[in-house]
């Protein structure tokens, strides 16, 4: 590695160089308002295209109305019957007494309440001394 060092020879690198900046005029020619798209891209001549869509306007007869439809002319009087309106049932309070009780309410038996005791941890032992702060796992 330290031979790579010394066998590296530095080359002089060139100056670069700096060309002048051109200093700008002003246009002599005559301003004729125009931009650059209106000048190359001129007008075209062309028709609007014709929609081939049908004109969206209602049928219209030139003979006068003379009263009859197709309404009119199709109807077919058939004879009928006016539809009965059907009266709901009235209602009926159900006989006996209701005693209220569920198959969940019959099936439960009371038990005796116990108090539930609580679960603590385990007290532990601590040394009765001092820390020293010295330790078999410390690195020295």
């Amino acid at each position: 590695m330290r031979d790579l060092f010394k066998s590296y020879v530095q080359h002089a690198v060139p100056r670069r160089e700096v060309r002048e900046k051109p200093q700008w005029e002003p246009s002599t020619a005559r301003m004729d308002g125009m931009s650059t798209s209106r000048k190359d891209y001129g007008p075209k001549e062309a028709r609007k295209q014709e929609s081939c869509k049908p004109e969206a306007l209602p049928f219209r007869s030139t003979e006068p109305f003379d009263g009859s439809s197709t309404q009119r002319s199709d109807f077919i009087n058939r004879p009928g019957e006016r539809v009965r309106r059907r009266e709901p049932e009235t209602y009926h309070k159900p006989e006996g007494d209701l005693d209220l009780n569920t198959t969940a309410k019959m099936a439960y038996t009371r038990k005796p309440m116990e108090k539930a005791t609580p679960i603590r941890p385990h007290e532990t032992h601590v040394s009765p001394g001092k820390f020293e702060g010295t330790s078999t796992n410390r690195v020295s």
